[in-house]
């Protein structure tokens, strides 16, 4: 809100001037003070929820399996843990990133790409991978969120902004994008045409 609002910002700690400039560099400074999370295994178990959750799910952790911090046009992989209470069918699970305004820039789910969306017949304890060839966003500083639904609409358990996690440039990114907000940048094919 404040971004929008307002051209410039003045950030107080202990009563004196912290930094002072434009309204989005002073938030970005204010929200980055948290460090970016670097540990391997983030425990999602004590974390706020988002709205509409059911008890059968219950995220625990997720867990990962390649350089931190993140490096753009790199593989990525991890592996999220979760119980369950009950039964559950059609069942959904996705991490996003989002920016530091809370913006969801980039998601990955299980039912994207073949719409398979498996029952889970017996309460316990699971886990999940997900690997992605080559990460799209741009450096900078996101939020992961991580959540679950059953069917299309019904939530299970959501952890919005369980962890900062950070991007760094990668071997192949261009050094016109190595700055804050580029965003995600998905391959695609083009032809020069004489």
């Amino acid at each position: 809100a404040m971004s929008s609002l307002c051209k410039s910002a003045i950030w107080l700690d202990a009563g004196a001037i912290h930094r002072n400039g434009a309204t989005r560099d002073v938030i970005g400074e204010y929200l980055v003070q948290g460090a970016p999370n670097v540990d391997r295994r983030i425990d999602l178990g004590g974390l706020p929820r988002g709205a509409g959750g059911d008890d059968r799910l219950h995220l625990e952790s997720i867990e990962w399996f390649c350089n931190l911090p993140l490096r753009h046009g790199e593989p990525i992989k991890a592996r999220i843990h979760f119980t369950t209470r009950a039964p559950l069918v059609d069942v959904t699970i996705g991490i996003g990133f989002s920016n530091m305004s809370g913006t969801r820039l980039l998601t990955y789910e299980t039912d994207f790409q073949d719409g398979s969306r498996p029952t889970l017949g017996e309460p316990g304890s699971y886990s999940l991978d997900v690997e992605v060839a080559s990460l799209p966003l741009g450096p900078d500083l996101y939020y992961l969120d991580i959540g679950c639904r059953s069917g299309d609409f019904h939530g299970l358990d959501y952890v919005p902004a369980s962890a900062q996690i950070e991007v760094v440039a990668g071997p192949k990114t261009p050094g016109t994008i190595v700055r804050k907000d580029s965003g995600a940048r998905l391959e695609s094919n083009w032809t020069w045409q004489s």
